[in-house]
């Protein structure tokens, strides 16, 4: 597991350039493109892909965190310095997948109803898919445990509570 980790790691910090020439890319893509070809509701293009040489010559999670960037500045209306100190702070959310992410704020935003400002404000739920299945499993484990609860009082109660005398 350790080996495919380094391997990823050393592969996403070449520069895309290489990437594309060993193949492991395409040589026609544009990867900024492609990165936005994943979302079902793409942001507007921005500005600076319309530079193929300059996207070719960053490493390629360089060009991933750029698209990102824009991405969630216009998804959660957010100014540049905000989104800088969330990366920082979560820096695992620049390795996260496009549709994960997106489909990370499509069930907070709509299906919970939280507002763009609450997403920001917990946007380490986003970062983690680990905390949703932990969330997910103290929610079953409190269930249980308040059933549990409940049974062992109404077998206490049925089984030592006081009859009235007739």
């Amino acid at each position: 597991m350790l080996f495919f980790f380094c391997s990823y790691v050393t592969l996403v910090r070449k520069p895309v350039r290489l990437l594309k020439a060993y193949q492991y890319i395409p040589p026609d893509t544009d990867v900024p493109t492609s990165f936005l070809s994943y979302l079902s509701e793409p942001p507007p293009p921005f500005d600076s892909l319309s530079s193929n040489d300059d996207w070719n010559n960053r490493s390629f999670v360089d060009v991933q965190l750029a698209v990102l960037r824009h991405y969630l500045q216009w998804r959660l209306e957010m100014q540049p310095d905000e989104l800088d100190s969330i990366i920082k702070t979560y820096c695992r959310l620049k390795h996260r997948s496009f549709r994960l992410i997106e489909k990370s704020l499509k069930i907070l935003e709509e299906d919970i109803g939280f507002s763009k400002e609450k997403v920001i404000i917990i946007v380490i739920i986003i970062t983690s898919t680990v905390f949703f299945f932990c969330l997910l499993m103290f929610g079953f484990v409190c269930l249980y445990f308040l059933l549990y609860l409940w049974f062992c009082a109404c077998f206490l109660i049925s089984t030592y509570a006081v009859k009235p005398a007739h």
